[in-house]
């Protein structure tokens, strides 16, 4: 095992979710209920007309439904959550530029930032509300044009933590697509990765096991224990408030959504199943 590593530690028990269910979501159930209500076309008219961050109003409901459905609360809220991000999605790419430009500002968030973060959760919205495949080609061309246009040129002056955390996070969207050739170019680029140090090591050896996979090796085992490393700490949604590692593998990106893209690259590479018709299976790792 990657020398840098602890020893995968077995990973919490299930009854954690039950126990946010129990003391977070349901107390709480008359808001999603009553919030679900809600759901018409003026509801998202209003949505976009007061966002400055079309990105982060899909990403809100997007996470919703995963936290919901983790947690094993009412799977027609869950539904509704997911029927909302994707009503956003669709609307604000439908847009023409006129129409986005307000959000765009000097340093055009929403051409460089937004419009392919968004791009982004479409693929897994689409994919997850209809169980199918998703799209890899789109879903890479989206992480690409992020990385280039957002990562490596806006944040070229501010490459902080922050940063550097979004953008690993980034190559795990491109395992999820297939592209581990253009994953190795991403980890090979002239910039520090200084308290980030953990969670790029982790990727650099997750990328060289689905090389050596792709190319017939037998490295299954290896590649679902350094997986498992990793997703074991994220797929408990506590983890932070109990984490005691100075260097966690990711401190601002959301756990309940690396949970959801790590469990999708485990049943793709680990598992080796296909999406179509299993996503209850796919997303029933991150609770077993």
């Amino acid at each position: 095992m990657f020398k840098l590593f602890k020893k995968s530690t077995k990973a919490k028990k299930s009854h954690v979710w039950d126990e946010l269910l129990k003391t977070r979501y349901l107390p709480e159930a008359d808001f999603f209920y009553g919030e679900v209500a809600k759901f018409d076309q003026a509801f998202v008219d209003n949505e976009l007309k007061m966002t400055k961050d079309p990105g982060m109003s899909v990403n809100t409901f997007f996470k919703q439904a995963m936290e919901l459905h983790f947690a094993g609360f009412d799977p027609k809220v869950v539904q509704a959550d997911l029927n909302m991000a994707q009503t956003l999605a669709d609307t604000i790419l439908a847009m023409p530029a006129e129409q986005t430009e307000h959000w765009n500002g000097g340093e055009k968030f929403y051409d460089h930032s937004y419009n392919p973060s968004i791009r982004m959760d479409k693929t897994y919205i689409d994919g997850w509300l209809n169980s199918t495949d998703i799209d890899n080609d789109y879903l890479a061309a989206a992480t690409n044009y992020l990385l280039d246009n957002h990562y490596l040129f806006v944040d070229k002056y501010f490459w902080d933590e922050m940063a550097k955390d979004k953008y690993l996070v980034c190559l795990i969207d491109l395992w999820i697509a297939g592209k581990f050739e253009a994953a190795s170019q991403r980890l090979k680029i002239e910039r520090s990765f200084k308290n980030v140090e953990r969670f790029y090591d982790w990727s650099k050896k997750i990328n060289e096991l689905l090389i050596s996979q792709q190319s017939g090796e037998g490295v299954t085992g290896e590649l679902a224990e350094t997986i498992d490393i990793y997703f074991n700490e994220m797929r408990y949604p506590q983890w932070m408030k109990e984490k005691k590692d100075s260097d966690p593998y990711s401190v601002y990106y959301s756990s309940d959504k690396l949970a959801f893209k790590l469990a999708i690259l485990r049943w793709l590479y680990v598992e080796k199943q296909p999406l179509a018709g299993n996503w209850q299976q796919v997303l029933a790792q991150v609770t077993k």
